[in-house]
């Protein structure tokens, strides 16, 4: 659904016809509707009331200052831009200000004279522009940069704001079109609650099997892992998969590894190769440590520790090392050899 906000456009007019005009073109190009008083200069307290009302039914509030302060509005003694400007403040309007640069006004005075600048009221021009710096706004030298700010800040506003906007009357949706809508979120809030209540049973039986236990286990098997040569055993392949490692060592990793200098060439296998890849599957975690050391220690995560209870193979390795990993082959030829001569 497309909105048209509308825009009120605030100047003085004599010295700011140009930029003006460039504004409301601006604003039409963007595909939303100019507002402002551009056939009459406020000059009535029944106008300025007017004008309130426009600004109240607008969305956004568009200040062009250039170097003039403007007409004074009798009651409150500020120019009618100065009270427009703080009446779309007040009324919690999407602000923002041109604002004429020094290079802008300089220019402006060679084609149109001194009369842009200000010299009645030059204090409260003063005031009322360090007011206007302080929020919200853009510089123009000339009437380019007032379309190029405006065609670039309204979409900002509008995301930024969720202003209400105006609709064609093409778009807006009938009764039917409307039961069809809510008969289709109701179906997809179905769909989503039978989602979440799945997800929840999935949770509560975690130690039973779960299916992102499964994918985990699938991943390690398929992960392998270089064995070094002086942990390897004479029958023992060069590469295993990570599965198979992390179930032997289950309850050195449980118990928790180091890099601290000095471990054995297996702790240090362990902690590299072994728990340091299980942080990404969330199986490991780092722990503290005490400090002043320069080591960190890994040891398995409570969903670690239910991971591994699955695998029976755990207990008959748990007490591993690397003397075993080394010997464990060779024993088991002997008994082999041994049985061959029974």
């Amino acid at each position: 659904m497309q909105k048209r906000h509308q825009i009120f456009i605030s100047s003085t007019y004599t010295d700011l016809r140009e930029e003006r005009q460039a504004a409301v073109e601006a604003v039409l190009k963007a595909g939303h509707i100019p507002a402002g008083m551009e056939l009459f200069t406020a000059s009535s307290k029944a106008q300025l009331e007017i004008i309130k009302r426009w600004i109240d039914e607008s969305d956004i509030f568009v200040l062009i200052l250039g170097h003039r302060y403007g007409s004074i509005d009798p009651d409150t003694d500020k120019s009618y831009i100065h009270v427009e400007y703080e009446y779309a403040l007040a009324a919690a309007k999407s602000v923002f200000a041109i604002v004429q640069s020094e290079e802008g006004r300089d220019s402006k005075i060679k084609t149109q004279g001194a009369d842009i600048v200000e010299t009645s009221r030059s204090s409260d021009f003063v005031e009322f522009r360090k007011q206007v710096l302080a929020t919200q706004c853009e510089f123009f030298t000339d009437s380019r940069d007032i379309t190029i700010a405006i065609l670039s800040t309204i979409p900002k506003l509008a995301a930024e704001h969720d202003l209400p906007g105006w609709v064609s009357t093409r778009e807006i949706e009938t009764p039917t079109e409307i039961s069809s809508q809510l008969a289709r979120l109701a179906a997809e809030n179905g769909r989503l609650r039978s989602d979440l209540d799945k997800a929840k049973r999935d949770l509560d039986n975690r130690s039973t099997g779960e299916p992102e236990f499964e994918d985990i286990e699938c991943a390690l098997r398929a992960k392998l892992v270089s064995i070094p040569p002086e942990l390897r055993g004479p029958d023992s392949k060069e590469e295993q998969p990570l599965f198979d490692i992390a179930v032997t060592c289950t309850n050195q990793l449980a118990g928790g590894v180091s890099n601290a200098l000095g471990d054995s060439d297996f702790n240090n296998f362990i902690y590299f190769h072994v728990a340091a890849p299980l942080i990404t599957y969330g199986l490991t975690e780092h722990v503290t440590v005490p400090s002043g050391v320069s080591y960190q220690r890994l040891r398995l995560t409570e969903t670690g520790k239910r991971f591994f209870r699955r695998y029976p193979i755990a207990a008959a390795k748990q007490s591993m090392t690397k003397q075993a990993t080394r010997t464990a082959p060779k024993k088991s030829a002997s008994k082999k050899s041994t049985k061959k001569k029974a």
